[in-house]
């Protein structure tokens, strides 16, 4: 059993308005361990948010000391995952690591695995249309450079090195899901080759020993960075062969003929199951003892390579969420290393090891939550919301169809029924419970949905989208102030839908209808627009207070 992670020291600032205190502070959650809590984080945290951007001063302040085009695209792409709206295009920094790539497509581009895979999902983050052809280009030479075995690795050595195979399978995932083609062959290649440098103790090693067959054999330079790189590894090739779905077959002939496809300019490069010679069995015995070893051996602080860990960390794990279909978005392994992160971070926003300005951008990567914002940004790019080539169909079958648009069919009940399911995101009727309370909504009165106020505030920071969604349109339409601070919460939220559903329910409730004397902007709203409705909150409510 893993040591619980000690209390962070710092003091942690709350709010006091007691109606939405939870929503307002975000959650905090306790482990028991050396008998003291520590407090539970996510990247909208404030304590996270901050080092970020510190971290990110940093970057523009230091970048240009390392001229390498991959460390520039490494702190180009912590820089754009961090800026949600426009993904850093206008950033100086950005802009010198896209031209960067630029030129080294034009003189031939060097035998580096860690640059091509990064210059990659760099250009894909950035702006996966307009650099459309360079990522054509680049994943083309990646599927070139693929040793016969299936691994990546030095061109002047016949093994694969399971590090630099990390950034192989990394950035075929990316441009796979802008519709970037990659060869099957690739995939099972890199996937067959996984599954056999494998140590039977469930580990990798950093040069891959590979017998030739299935037939396990102890592998050499055993680190918990290359582990977790192999794991994450094979998750995303396994997301990549599923399509985002889980490993149980959904039934063709449970879906209405009418609702098989969406043909929708959102929805065109849906993933789609896909026939790959990968043995499951063999796939999951690997999951089985690579997560095992992984539990046994887990650190916050490896002895090498640490914020290169970090980023790989939470790549496996985003992924490996993905695959169990955790929605937990404070999870003990980010709540020990953000705290880490946190106590640790120098002065001047840094954090070095080995690699100098590069450890500081991996650093950025793992508390921004990198993979996470990928796949998200995936789902919400195949149709946010809509039950897209099977992604996020309900367990049971129950659909139906909405003006072109596959949904779960509602689920009928008494509110607090639909309630507790939606409080579940692993019941299999989740889906229908959120569409039923999001049409009883429509119907129901104001004395109603204030007696739930309580749960669908809680409801309101879940990590399924769709839930929140609902939540925040019901409390908008109770029309209550106690509901505002949470509508307020709302503003922030990574969803547009979301910031959108709270924007018109301030309004409802303020009785503000015509325009605002500031700008709308969609997603996360704007501080200018958020200090208007905390200062309307004040002028009705004097004594509420706010996180700063």
């Amino acid at each position: 059993m893993r040591p619980s992670f000690p209390a962070p020291t710092r003091s942690v600032a709350r709010v006091y308005c007691p109606v939405a205190a939870r929503l307002l502070f975000a959650a905090m959650a306790c482990w028991v361990g050396h008998g003291s809590p520590a407090w539970a984080l996510n990247p909208e945290s404030p304590e996270v948010k901050q080092a970020v951007a510190k971290a990110v001063a940093y970057l523009e302040a230091h970048t240009r000391e390392d001229q390498r085009a991959g460390a520039k695209a490494l702190s180009g792409l912590a820089i754009a995952k961090n800026d949600s709206r426009a993904h850093g295009q206008d950033h100086p920094l950005v802009k010198e690591a896209i031209a960067g790539v630029q030129q080294l497509i034009k003189d031939d581009f060097p035998d580096d695995i860690y640059t091509l895979g990064l210059a990659i999902i760099f250009l894909k983050e950035v702006d996966p249309e307009r650099y459309r052809r360079e990522i054509d280009t680049l994943v083309k030479l990646m599927a070139r450079r693929q040793k016969g075995h299936g691994g990546w690795g030095y061109g002047d050595r016949d093994t694969g090195d399971t590090s630099m195979t990390q950034y192989g399978v990394l950035s075929l995932w990316e441009a796979s899901q802008v519709g970037v083609n990659v060869s099957d062959t690739v995939w099972e290649k890199v996937a067959n080759w996984l599954l056999r440098t494998q140590d039977p103790r469930g580990n990798w090693g950093y040069q891959g020993i590979d017998p030739g067959s299935f037939n396990l054999v102890q592998q050499a330079d055993e680190r918990i960075s290359i582990v977790a790189a192999a794991l994450g590894s094979l998750y995303i090739i396994r997301d990549y062969q599923l399509g985002g779905q889980p490993d149980t077959e959904q039934q063709d002939s449970d879906v209405p003929a009418g609702l098989k496809r969406i043909d929708d300019g959102a929805a065109t490069n849906a993933p789609k199951r896909r026939r790959l010679n990968i043995d499951s069995a063999r796939l999951k015995a690997a999951f089985e003892r690579g997560n095992g070893w992984f539990e046994k051996n887990f650190t916050v602080n490896p002895p090498m390579y640490k914020f290169y860990y970090m980023y790989a960390l939470e790549r496996y794990q985003s992924f490996k969420a993905l695959a169990e279909r955790d929605t937990d978005r404070e999870p003990e392994w980010y709540n020990r290393v953000a705290n880490h992160l946190i106590e640790t971070q120098a002065a001047n926003g840094s954090w070095e090891a080995e690699l100098g300005v590069p450890d500081t951008a991996f650093a950025v990567l793992f508390l921004v939550r990198s993979a996470r914002k990928s796949i998200e940004r995936g789902e919400s790019r195949f149709g946010a919301g809509l039950l897209v080539g099977g992604r996020g169909l309900p367990e049971s079958g129950e659909i139906d169809q909405r003006l072109g648009q596959i949904i779960a069919k509602p689920l009928s009940g008494p509110a607090d029924e639909l309630l507790s399911l939606m409080e579940d995101p692993n019941n299999p009727d989740f889906l229908r419970a959120v569409q039923g309370f999001a049409d009883a909504t429509l119907e129901a009165d104001q004395k109603t949905l204030n007696s739930h106020a309580a749960r669908l505030q809680k409801l309101a920071g879940a990590a399924n989208p769709e839930a929140r969604i609902a939540a925040v349109k019901a409390l908008s339409k109770a029309r209550s102030l106690d509901n505002v601070p949470t509508l307020i919460y709302a503003m922030t939220d990574p969803d547009a839908r979301v910031v959108e559903q709270a924007r018109e329910g301030l309004r409802f409730v303020s009785r503000k209808l015509g325009p605002l004397p500031v700008k709308a902007v969609a997603n996360p709203a704007s501080g200018e627009e958020i200090d208007y409705w905390k200062a309307w909150f004040r002028s009705v409510r004097p004594d509420a207070e706010f996180e700063n």
